[in-house]
């Protein structure tokens, strides 16, 4: 009687792999994630986006209150002479996400805008007054698109 030699593991017989429809199954799971997963992180990116450009307003707001006080006047004062032209702050190329500029409606009145360098329909374009009147031109209401 001879000695017969056992293998542990996997029999001679059986194929080991991925095969190409398991592949397959996998590659679309993915696919439907990254679907359902994107437009939620997109949306997370722009109202990151937007409280950034929100908070860069109310800083010129303060700038433009420190102005009048010295010069008693809105009229002259400048967003970019103070660095707060661009949302985030100090960003350049691509990196802007917000333009904001101010009008003096008179000199003892001002709006500050905050205009979105790629489309935002839902808030659009952000708008601060003097009066602390916030504003929005897209299609979400003011109260919404501040609030959040």
């Amino acid at each position: 009687m001879g000695l017969q030699i056992v293998k542990s593991g996997v029999p001679p017989f059986r194929q080991v792999g991925v095969t190409l429809i398991e592949l397959l199954i996998v590659v679309a799971l993915v696919g439907i994630l990254a679907a359902v997963a994107m437009p939620s992180y997109e949306s997370y990116v722009r109202k990151g986006n937007r409280a950034d450009a929100k908070g860069m307003l109310l800083q010129a707001a303060q700038y433009m209150e420190q102005y009048y006080t010295l010069n008693n006047t809105f009229v002259g004062a400048s967003l970019s002479t103070a660095g707060l032209s661009v949302s985030p702050k100090g960003a350049s190329g691509s990196g802007i996400k917000y333009n904001l500029s101010t009008s003096a409606t008179s000199s003892t009145g001002f709006t500050l805008q905050a205009a979105p360098v790629s489309t935002d329909s839902e808030c659009g374009t952000l708008t601060l007054t003097d009066a602390g009147v916030q504003g929005e031109s897209g299609s979400g209401s003011a109260a919404d698109c501040w609030q959040r």
